[in-house]
């Protein structure tokens, strides 16, 4: 006895006698040249809501409100089976529920205290708790359970998705309180200056935080202004990023292998490196010009953010027999279960850095109406700054500097001309760099720039019915196609689905828009 698919005497004695009782089972492992294709899906509910009170007492403006948010995925597969159970297995699950939830209360005051300048210095301050709470579950244990044919090599869990076992399910929180104080003066006629402070204590997790902001804007004409902002910042993890577990199916080598995203203080991340996640801190610099030319309004703006501790995936990393037998032995169960897995990690800097031109103006046509005209260009730039060697592969770090486009541009011209409205944009893409095979450097490539188009009709009947016709990606524009060299027994994609836009193709619409 060796595997499910194989003809052994046993397994097909078993699932002959099940076939009566349970025929997809049968279907599924009698079928070897057709195999199944289980089918995953998820359930989703979101709620919120929030309730506020605002008004003012003499010179002093406040605003309190109290903010609940609700999220909870249910994962759903269909057309699949738990081999470890052998004909006994049901055909469909539910492995598993994500909820999070999270609970905002907040004062903001802010108060005018004249201080012999040219306005008076605007006085913001206030106070906020947070709680964020995540919570994995699973009600189902066929989609998780280890059955008797686990001693032979079949696979354990709902097969394609497994579901969340004891060991990954739990609830997390975290909680955190804060002030802060914002300042706010015109010092003289031309001259704006800012000023802010937030102290933050996460007290059942990471503790406190400090970060400030300054700022200036200074007018050089009436209609030219250059500003700068100088601030740091702090981004602490959310407990779903701590603690997420998600475990399914993949195929290497045509071979189906469990693989996926567990916690990193799991004993097995801990064995590559694993550690608990810290927050993220950021250093932020930024220096702009705005002004009107004409009927042109346009800004130029140059930023710098500076990452330390970034949260970003980890590596793949592979659990040959040795390293499980090595785990298992230590006292990590089910570390022989898993083929490949990655964590969340912040054991990484990094730095970015952009320009941004946005520009916008209006042409009159008398009789043949208004035209709207708004066009952007921006350059961005990634730097990996530092990383702990093995928990980035090459084409982790590729894709990290070089696998998002440089330059992305936009043109929208929105035209107007009595009840009819037609607006027309372009998106313009630049080249990004791609690594298929962290081995073979020969397979890299540069993925070619493209523009994509979309245009829209709407007309407004009554002043209360507007009509709109529109297509995204007007021209069906694909990205580039996976080349034949790329394709392996996991590949399932026709086009490349790293670029910036979608290979679904061209997205017609229309819609109806009622005003009473």
């Amino acid at each position: 006895m060796t595997d499910l698919v194989t003809d052994t005497p046993v397994f097909a004695i078993n699932r002959c006698l099940q076939i009566g009782k349970n025929a997809l089972f049968f279907r599924c492992f009698h079928t070897p040249a057709g195999g199944y294709t289980p089918v995953f899906g998820g359930k989703n509910t979101d709620a919120s809501n929030v309730v506020g009170l605002k008004g003012e007492v003499g010179e002093t403006s406040y605003d309190v409100s109290i903010g609940n948010g609700f999220s909870e995925m249910t994962y759903m597969i269909s057309n699949t089976t738990n081999p470890s159970m052998g004909p006994d297995s049901p055909t469909s699950f539910e492995p598993g529920i994500y909820t999070t939830i999270e609970n905002n209360f907040n004062i903001d005051l802010s108060k005018p205290v004249d201080v012999g300048m040219y306005s008076p210095l605007n006085v913001a301050y206030g106070f906020e708790w947070r709680r964020e709470i995540f919570k994995v579950n699973s009600n189902d244990q066929n989609s998780y359970r280890v059955g008797p044919y686990s001693t032979v090599g079949a696979g354990v869990g709902s097969d394609g998705f497994q579901g969340f076992g004891p060991d990954q399910q739990g609830t997390w929180d975290r909680k955190n309180w804060a002030v802060y104080v914002d300042l706010e003066v015109d010092a003289t006629e031309r001259l704006l200056l800012g000023a802010a402070l937030r102290y933050e204590d996460f007290y059942n997790t990471f503790g406190d935080t400090t970060n400030g902001k300054l700022t200036a804007r200074y007018a050089l004409s009436d209609t030219t202004n250059i500003r700068s902002t100088i601030s740091t910042g702090f981004r602490a993890p959310s407990p779903g990023q701590a603690n997420i577990s998600n475990i399914s199916t993949g195929v290497v080598d045509s071979i189906p292998v469990t693989q996926g995203q567990i916690p990193p203080t799991n004993p097995i991340s801990v064995r590559f490196g694993g550690k608990e996640l810290t927050p993220e801190k950021s250093k932020n610099y930024s220096i702009g010009l705005a002004t009107e030319i004409g009927s042109l309004d346009l800004t130029v703006d140059y930023y710098r953010i500076e990452l330390e501790d970034r949260i970003l995936n980890s590596a793949t990393f592979d659990i040959t027999p040795a390293i499980a037998a090595e785990l298992e032995a230590s006292g990590i169960s089910g570390a022989g279960s898993i083929v490949s897995f990655n964590y969340y990690t912040n054991d990484m800097s990094t730095t970015n850095e952009g320009v941004e031109v946005v520009g916008s103006w209006s042409m009159d046509w008398d009789n043949l109406g208004r035209t709207d005209f708004a066009a952007s260009w921006a350059w961005t730039k990634q730097t990996l700054d530092s990383f702990t060697p093995g928990l980035l592969t090459r084409a982790n770090v590729a894709d990290l500097e070089d696998g998002i486009p440089a330059n992305r541009g936009n043109f929208r011209a929105n035209h107007n001309i009595g009840d009819f409205r037609i607006t027309l944009q372009a998106n313009y893409y630049d080249e990004y760099f791609v690594v298929p095979s962290n081995a073979d450097l020969t397979r890299d490539y540069w993925v070619g720039d493209k523009t994509i188009f979309s245009g829209e009709l709407a007309y407004t009947f009554r002043d209360n019915y507007t009509f709109v016709i529109g297509a995204d990606n007007l021209f069906n524009t694909m990205p580039e196609k996976v080349r034949p060299v790329d394709i392996n027994s996991g590949t399932s994609n026709k086009y490349v689905t790293s670029g910036a836009f979608s290979p679904n193709g061209r997205f017609v619409y229309a819609r109806v828009k009622a005003d009473f």
